[in-house]
């Protein structure tokens, strides 16, 4: 709350939750960590960070790529709509004779 953050939906939850699992894998990478000044853990944290950054743009892709299928499943059922009003009917004779080149 102090950070500004004022949302109260289920994102409130996800973002603590991102943020206490980074929290506890840095912990336990500082645990093992030999590098003068824990270096390699504030690099560790910087990666973390980025990823969790990097999950915004993930959403917006798959969003996008979401949108295009269903804009790419409409036009589909468009088309199978308009060619199923100028073909015959499965059960027509059509199918099953000969094509003779002539209608």
């Amino acid at each position: 709350y102090l950070a500004g953050d004022r949302s109260t939906d289920f994102s409130w939850y996800t973002k603590r939750a991102t943020l206490a699992a980074i929290y506890c894998s840095t912990e336990l990478f500082l645990l093992q960590d030999e590098s003068p000044g824990n270096t390699a853990t504030w690099e560790f944290l910087d990666r973390r960070m980025a990823d969790v950054g990097h999950i915004g743009s993930v959403q917006a892709t798959i969003r996008q790529a979401v949108c295009t299928a269903v804009e790419l499943g409409g036009m589909s059922l468009y088309t199978a709509q308009k060619l199923s009003r100028t073909l015959p009917p499965l059960n027509s004779d059509v199918w099953t004779r000969p094509f003779s080149g002539t209608r």
